[in-house]
């Protein structure tokens, strides 16, 4: 056996000794201590990131939206918020298709469109109860004192994602509950 014979079977019988035996479900995992470095970054990492802002702030059709019922800061309504799809644009007013919920806490409560009868009863989820609540919020520089926020976003499971709860958080608003706060 020549000498490179020999160091390529060493270097194979150390090979391994590093990797598992694929076939048994009892191996043993080695790793090889010469790979271990200190890892040294370039910069210190920046650890308080907060929660990016949302510069969205005009309406585009099918977007989800937080508004209040009312413009006036004065009024109790004006710190309850709904969430609504913006379903049209004309005239300066964005058409608003009202969602609302039924739920205690905000991290758990689900949003459905909100639908009204003949006798004025509201429910949630079913368009063949009634019509759509649809809400004319003006659109432009009109909207500052109706909107919170311009970009809301649910989950698959139509719940608010914690983004947005927590920028909703910091405007310091809560929402409206369907039986409680709103009819």
């Amino acid at each position: 056996m020549s000498k490179s014979s020999e160091s390529d079977d060493e270097s194979a019988a150390n090979l391994l000794l590093y990797m598992p035996n694929i076939k048994n479900s009892q191996a043993h995992l080695y790793t090889s201590l010469s790979e271990l470095r200190k890892f040294k970054a370039s910069t210190d990492p920046i650890l308080d990131m907060g929660v990016a802002p949302d510069n969205t702030t005009d309406f585009n059709l099918g977007m989800l939206v937080a508004y209040s019922d009312t413009d006036d800061p004065a009024d109790q309504n004006s710190i309850k918020f709904h969430i609504g799809k913006c379903v049209n644009l004309a005239d300066g007013y964005a058409e608003i298709h009202c969602y609302a919920t039924h739920g205690n806490a905000i991290s758990r409560c689900k949003w459905a469109p909100l639908y009204q009868n003949q006798k004025g009863i509201y429910a949630t989820g079913d368009p063949s109860h009634g019509e759509p609540v649809i809400d004319k919020i003006p659109t432009g520089e009109n909207s500052e004192t109706y909107m919170h926020h311009f970009n809301v976003k649910l989950t698959t499971d139509q719940k608010l994602t914690l983004k947005t709860r927590q920028q909703l958080a910091a405007l310091g608003v809560s929402r409206h509950r369907l039986g409680h706060t709103f009819p």
